[in-house]
């Protein structure tokens, strides 16, 4: 039980120092609307980005494309809150 109650501790510790800059790599249907979309969920959880802290890459085929977005994130809780928004988002097929 103690190894156990260890092993979950170190799990919710982050390798991350805060505060630090974050990258969200997403990989999306494509679709007019996705980009507002995880704009809209990112700018929720973080500042206003501007055009410089997303990138986007469409597929070769032209179905999918994929996003970078970088935020300055100030803890773990916040970035965990927005992967789990980003998540429910019917569009997004991965996030890293």
């Amino acid at each position: 039980l103690k190894r156990n109650k260890q092993m979950n501790e170190k799990t919710n510790q982050s390798l991350l120092k805060f505060p630090c800059i974050f990258t969200f790599k997403i990989i999306c249907k494509k679709a007019p609307e996705t980009k507002q979309q995880l704009i809209t969920i990112i700018e929720t959880h973080f500042s206003k980005l501007s055009e410089n802290d997303i990138s986007r890459k469409e597929s070769k085929n032209n179905n999918y494309c994929s996003y970078s977005i970088t935020v300055n994130a100030q803890d773990k809780t916040t970035i965990d809150n927005a992967y789990k928004e980003l998540n429910e988002n019917k569009n997004v097929l991965i996030l890293f």
